[in-house]
């Protein structure tokens, strides 16, 4: 009786204990399965370590033939799911129709790193151009920014966006801000995005941010001479004031 007794209670033991770990493991959340993609154009672009990183975060696609196509044009409508999809922001009813970018236009417009006022609705399939990728890597990086009574002008857009290295110039620092942007740019800006919002600090093209200066202050002695013209000068400044 006493053999029974022991018996039974070790097998209660056994089963109780397996159910217990079942239980404890459905309530584990299931990791999502990451798969690697082999995108053969890519091996040798200067942006080859950002785009597959980019993949393998599962914000971007390849093409049916294994292409990324990193010198295409990117559109705003694009951008903003790439955007959207990288920074884990919820998006509702997401459709594989003409129709696509909707939900993330409206998550984006939501969050507030877009405003309706930013585009038309016709021109999400358009290229998306610097000033706007610019805008609204700027949007995404400060939640002050997000706030809708906050306005900024394009000048101080792209000088904000070069001072915080969220965009490098072309040759010489060049801003470019009407020119388009290409899939692999595009991927570069938004790892640089990722980034910022985890407390990362970025490379800072002075050419760019010395351009950037020039157009919105007329000037570019703060950034040419910080140790003389910074600290409170920069925000007293005012072109306006200047004489011809």
């Amino acid at each position: 009786m006493k053999k029974t007794f022991i018996l039974l209670s070790t097998v209660f033991l056994f089963t109780a204990c397996q159910s217990s770990t079942s239980a404890a493991d459905s309530l584990l959340p299931t990791p999502s399965p990451v798969t690697a993609i082999k995108l053969k154009d890519v091996s040798d672009h200067w942006a080859m370590t950002a785009i597959e990183g980019a993949a393998k975060k599962g914000y971007v696609d390849g093409y049916e033939d294994s292409t990324f196509k990193p010198e295409n044009n990117v559109s705003l409508a694009e951008f903003i799911k790439m955007v959207i999809t990288a920074i884990k922001e919820p998006v509702k009813s997401v459709s594989s129709g003409s129709d696509w970018s909707s939900p993330y236009v409206t998550a984006a417009i939501n969050k507030g790193i877009l405003r309706e006022s930013d585009f038309s609705i016709d021109k999400l399939k358009d290229p998306i151009t610097r000033l706007e990728m610019s805008r609204i890597s700027l949007r995404a990086t400060d939640v002050t920014l997000q706030n809708k009574a906050i306005q900024i002008d394009n000048d101080s857009v792209m000088y904000n966006s070069a001072k915080t290295g969220l965009i490098q110039g072309l040759e010489k620092g060049a801003l470019e801000p009407n020119s388009s942007t290409t899939r692999a740019q595009s991927v570069t800006i938004i790892e640089r995005i990722l980034k910022v919002n985890h407390g990362g600090t970025l490379e800072i093209d002075k050419y760019a941010v010395g351009n950037a200066e020039l157009e919105l202050k007329h000037t570019n002695i703060f950034t040419v001479m910080p140790h003389i013209f910074g600290g409170e000068q920069i925000e007293k400044w005012n072109p306006e004031n200047l004489t011809s």
